[in-house]
């Protein structure tokens, strides 16, 4: 029996987790009656309505049923962040929206307030202005401002949490001493920026220029080698003799290509 009940259970819960998750994804927006002196009550539920519609449009978890107390004490508006966060307290919201509506003649003026539940702070704000429309078209702009509101409004926190991105790593790159010297040195410094892409360039043009110099010299060695005896008794003494010259002509050759990109780079060519 108790195996029964725990697979029921089990059940039950994988049934209703997603939707619990999806339901945690959507913020919760308590939207305040749209404020305007002038404008006739009616006017103002019907654009308070169309401002929750496209607050759901756009994913929002709008609040249904909104307190009395929310435009404040007697009908008056809400004002101060107090004001804001008894609102969303008793509506269980994270955030609320404010706005206000003005309508001269047939052009209507509309803007609209994301709040933090919490503190009461004005998160971002958006106003629009529909000219010689008729009552529906200022309807379908309140919807639509709405909407537009939410994303801006989000896009907005989420950038102010998102970390900031790590400096640039610095490159190390290998820098050796110019043709002609005696001996290759190689050693390492760190660089960035634009100038240090030019830098790098170059340098691996002294490199190819380097290597190519230290072929030469390990060439000119290889071809006074070739020949002698691999111990120093005499060559009667020594039955087996250096044969380097091929591996001479193959470092001289390697090392000329080397010069060559490496002048190539230098110059630009390459």
């Amino acid at each position: 029996m108790k195996t029964r009940l725990v697979v029921v259970v089990a059940a039950l819960a994988a049934i209703m987790l997603p939707a619990a998750v999806a339901r945690a994804e959507r913020p919760r927006i308590a939207v305040m009656e749209v404020a305007g002196p002038k404008v006739a009550p009616d006017l103002r539920e019907r654009v308070t309505h169309a401002v929750h519609e496209g607050l759901l449009a756009s994913g929002a978890d709008v609040v249904d049923g909104m307190p009395a107390a929310a435009t404040g004490p007697g009908g008056a508006p809400c004002e101060g962040n107090g004001c804001v966060t008894a609102v969303a307290k008793a509506t269980v919201s994270g955030f609320v929206v404010r706005g206000t509506l003005e309508v001269d003649g047939r052009t209507y003026e509309l803007r609209l307030e994301m709040l933090d539940g919490k503190s009461g702070d004005l998160i971002d704000s958006r106003e629009d202005r529909c000219e010689i429309c008729t009552e529906g078209e200022a309807l379908e702009m309140a919807g639509v401002s709405a909407s537009a509101l939410k994303v801006q409004a989000f896009k907005k926190r989420a950038a102010a949490a998102a970390p900031e991105p790590p400096p640039p790593a610095p490159k190390t790159i290998l820098e050796a001493t110019p043709p002609g010297a005696a001996n290759v040195e190689a050693s390492s410094r760190v660089v960035s920026g634009p100038k240090a892409e030019t830098d790098e360039h170059k340098e691996l043009g002294w490199i190819g220029v380097g290597v190519g110099a230290m072929a030469g010299l390990v060439s000119w060695r290889l071809f006074a080698i070739d020949g002698e005896g691999t111990c120093n008794d005499g060559a009667n003494q020594c039955p087996h003799l250096y044969s380097t010259k091929g591996w001479g002509i193959a470092t001289i050759v390697g090392g000329a290509a080397a010069i060559a990109a490496g002048v190539l780079v230098l110059t630009g060519k390459f």
